[in-house]
């Protein structure tokens, strides 16, 4: 049984309101005033079941009738306050504190949030992945203005536009250190995405391999917007012929190159790119043939998406050497690095494996002893090659702020 929102989520943002107002109010249900502490206990057990069912044990239909009618008994309660939270389109590019991924091995805690509506964002003391409070800010989301993409018209003036807010948001970071390099990290019981049945979202995955004295991985949780489900679901029943579906976990080859992009269609050397800030856009909004390239993407093969994957790195904060060295140049990293494309129920997960590349190791190898130091943006899309394909717009965006990949938790 399918409900429009991922019903895990509702009920852990509904149990969060009503902790917090459960000291002095009380919630009306059928003329009769019951204490929000015994309504809290009702949501806690339902999302207790639900997160403990298997494929073998499924909920039945029934059951997950009454969970969707205790969450339309909480919007009724708190009125717009829950719709706004329950609408991810209202996020913007942050979520709900609740919905941030916690208490798992290296996580790395975003501060920079919107716990509820009319709330300011904060900055406050957090835990880093030893434990130690510190006050700096070690993960946090961007905002999509300051990373310039390909305009509608760029083809033919070259001009780059500030995208609009993403079509995924950020949910956390996990920053873990193994022996050896692990692929499809999905599957891993360490690891962060939620592996219940009823997860009805989809997630992006991006599973950074950092090589060094340890095996560091750096995986990043995206979750989807409604304009992302949208055209994600229109792709799972409109390319039913394409190479997997979402409810099968499938591993492409993985091959390597070293061509680089160009900024025309077609290998062909377009004008030289610009800027123009006027025509950002504030909206998600996207063109139809930019969310058909999407929609390819998601279902497509290793090739198409290596050739169209594309990174769009920023040092906010680094010295001189380190700034040259990356550079801010976006890239089509899948024809640079070996990258592997995992899909399976609710998820999509790309491995980039930063060890396949000499060029890339060294560059990373001045970055990794000094990453307390830095503050890096990284924005990833997908590159637009014809014109009814622009403009683009980011799928994903973070900021790392002074990660120390040094003081990853380690895994066995």
């Amino acid at each position: 049984m399918m409900i429009d929102d991922d019903i895990v989520d509702c009920l852990v943002l509904i149990k969060s309101l009503l902790m917090e107002n459960n000291q002095t109010n009380l919630i009306e249900k059928e003329n009769n005033h019951v204490s929000l502490s015994t309504y809290l206990q009702r949501v806690i057990e339902c999302e207790d079941k639900i997160t403990s069912a298997t494929e073998d044990s499924p909920l039945s239909e029934e059951y997950l009738e009454n969970v969707k009618s205790i969450v339309h008994e909480s919007r009724q309660y708190f009125d717009d306050k829950v719709f706004s939270i329950m609408d991810q389109q209202t996020w913007g590019i942050m979520v709900p504190k609740p919905l941030l991924i916690t208490n798992v091995p290296g996580v790395i805690n975003l501060i920079e949030y919107n716990p509820l509506p009319q709330s300011t964002a904060s900055s406050t003391k957090t835990s880093t992945t030893n434990g130690e409070s510190d006050s700096k800010k070690p993960f946090t989301t961007k905002k999509p203005s300051c990373f310039l993409v390909r305009g509608q018209n760029y083809l033919k003036d070259g001009k780059k536009i500030a995208s609009p807010k993403p079509l995924f948001f950020t949910r956390g970071m996990q920053v873990v250190s193994k022996s050896s390099f692990c692929k499809h990290v999905a599957q891993e019981s360490w690891c962060a995405f939620p592996k219940h049945p009823h997860n009805n979202n989809e997630w992006l995955i991006l599973n950074y391999m950092v090589p060094g004295a340890s095996c560091v991985h750096v995986v990043c949780f995206f979750s989807a917007s409604k304009e992302a489900l949208h055209i994600i679901r229109g792709a799972t029943t409109s390319h039913t012929a394409t190479t997997t579906a979402t409810t099968t976990s499938t591993t492409y080859s993985t091959t390597t190159t070293t061509t680089t992009s160009s900024p025309g269609a077609k290998g062909q050397k377009g004008p030289p790119p610009t800027s123009d800030h006027s025509k950002a856009s504030s909206t998600s909004s996207s063109s139809k043939g930019w969310k058909l390239l999407v929609q390819q993407f998601w279902n497509a093969n290793k090739d198409f998406c290596d050739s169209r994957f594309k990174m769009i790195p920023q040092i906010i904060e680094g010295n001189w050497a380190i700034k040259m060295a990356v550079g801010s140049k976006p890239a089509l990293t899948g024809k640079k690095l070996i990258q592997s494309y995992y899909r399976g129920k609710g998820y999509f997960e790309i491995d980039i494996d930063i060890s396949a590349s000499p060029i890339a190791t060294g560059i990373l190898s001045l970055v990794r002893g000094v990453s307390k130091h830095l503050v890096v943006d990284i924005g990833v899309t997908i590159q637009g090659e014809e014109e009814e394909e622009l403009p683009e717009v980011v799928l994903c965006q973070n900021r790392f702020e002074y990660v120390d990949l040094d003081a990853a938790a380690p895994i066995e």
